[in-house]
């Protein structure tokens, strides 16, 4: 099977964001923080011009450069079709996140799916076998206009692959932020 990680949550947007993970093996830790299965992991809005920093030994705010938030991750799975999912949630809706086959073709696809599991989009990432035969690592980016996984390092997958899947997650990277941030429905 091909195994896909979050090593990265990069929130560019103005809107908060909620990520769970349903793996019952791969739990992700956060600045030394295990998270429980399905515990949510709050991702908030990118740091705003006038943001401060309250610490309890000064006796006043310091600023915050603005920019996105930046979660580092280890141990964050996405998870496999019938087994688990990752979960992203915004004020508009939610999409679920898994990695399986979708046919014949001996391969596996990052699988997006609505709050109804329809089927948004399926992007090959590897080759399908016993245990982990190919890994992906991504990068989970979000800003006002889009939501993409952006492919950060991988090991047993094809060159190709990432072009294709890059070209792909451009297209629907737009629309799953629609939905997340404006609960705009998506056509299936």
């Amino acid at each position: 099977m091909a195994a896909g990680w979050i090593v990265q949550m990069l929130n560019y947007s103005s809107t908060d964001f909620t990520i769970r993970t349903s793996d019952r093996t791969w739990r992700p830790v956060i600045n030394g923080q295990q998270f429980a299965v399905d515990a949510p992991i709050a991702l908030p809005r990118a740091i705003q011009p006038g943001d401060t920093l309250q610490l309890p030994f000064l006796p006043f705010p310091i600023p915050l450069p603005p920019g996105p938030r930046v979660l580092n991750v280890d141990f964050a799975m996405i998870g496999w079709t019938d087994f688990a999912r990752t979960r992203i949630e915004g004020p508009g809706g939610a999409i679920e996140v898994m990695i399986g086959p979708t046919g014949p073709d001996n391969q596996d696809y990052l699988r997006i799916f609505d709050e109804q599991m329809n089927e948004i989009e399926s992007i090959e990432i590897g080759p399908r076998g016993a245990g982990h035969v190919a890994s992906v690592d991504f990068k989970l980016v979000i800003t006002d206009e889009s939501v993409r996984f952006l492919w950060w390092n991988s090991n047993f997958t094809g060159r190709d692959l990432l072009e294709r899947f890059d070209k792909i997650m451009t297209l629907v990277g737009t629309e799953l932020a629609k939905k997340l941030i404006s609960g705009i429905k998506l056509p299936v």
